[in-house]
């Protein structure tokens, strides 16, 4: 039967509505009425896709938020509930800002301290990511957060916070993964010296590595 240009239009009309997400009425009869305000298929389509990056960035916000919480509630012997919700707000908050990888900031942590809030090392650093004095004192500064003594570090926000900023210079100076952790673990200074000696530090790099395995997701 051959087909008039009436019924092909009608043809047309009801495969673009199919595409657009108009299947029925009255969903093919929003998608007429985008058609009558000058809305194209392909600014319709191109908002579509910006809804789905949009709700796929909200699940893998979550799915971070889920990893971080699991590896927190498994140090509960360490961490109160409430350290677990300030930890966990304090560890999205550092990977929103600086980027870094939620399962490194934890691996950084089961290293340096083992998600222990209280924890002081020989060296004298300080708290969940075992920050020196003078360190926290300059990166506070630097984040105009007042500095009102060593303990401060015990605060496990206020640690995180500056710890991950201190661990974003190292990134950014260094460039290379295995010197930065180094270099947040034993200072630039060390790290620029074996470097300068052909040598790459491994140890503490693969310790922290060794964490990441157990935080990242399979």
């Amino acid at each position: 039967m051959r087909r008039t240009p009436g019924r092909l239009i009608l043809v047309v009309t009801v495969l673009l509505a199919f595409l657009a997400g108009g299947f029925l009425v009255p969903r093919g009869q929003k998608f007429i009425g985008l058609l009558a305000s000058g809305v194209s298929v392909d600014d319709r389509m191109a908002s579509l896709r910006m809804r789905v990056a949009a709700v796929e960035r909200e699940n893998e916000n979550l799915q971070t938020e889920l990893r971080v919480r699991a590896a927190l509630a498994g140090h509960g012997q360490r961490l109160s509930a409430g350290e677990i919700e300030r930890v966990t707000a304090s560890i999205l908050e550092a990977h929103a800002r600086y980027g870094i990888s939620a399962d490194v900031l934890l691996a950084v942590i089961a290293t340096e301290s083992g998600f222990d809030t209280r924890a002081v090392s020989r060296a004298g650093a300080l708290g969940l990511m075992q920050l020196m004095p003078a360190t926290g004192q300059e990166m506070a500064g630097d984040l105009n957060i007042e500095w009102t003594g060593n303990d401060m570090l015990y605060d496990p926000a206020i640690n995180i916070k500056l710890g991950s900023e201190y661990l974003h210079r190292m990134f950014q100076k260094f460039g290379h993964a295995d010197n930065a952790l180094a270099a947040y673990n034993a200072g630039p200074a060390r790290v620029e010296g074996m470097n300068q000696a052909g040598i790459l530090p491994r140890v503490y790099p693969g310790r922290v590595r060794e964490g990441l395995r157990r935080f990242s997701p399979r």
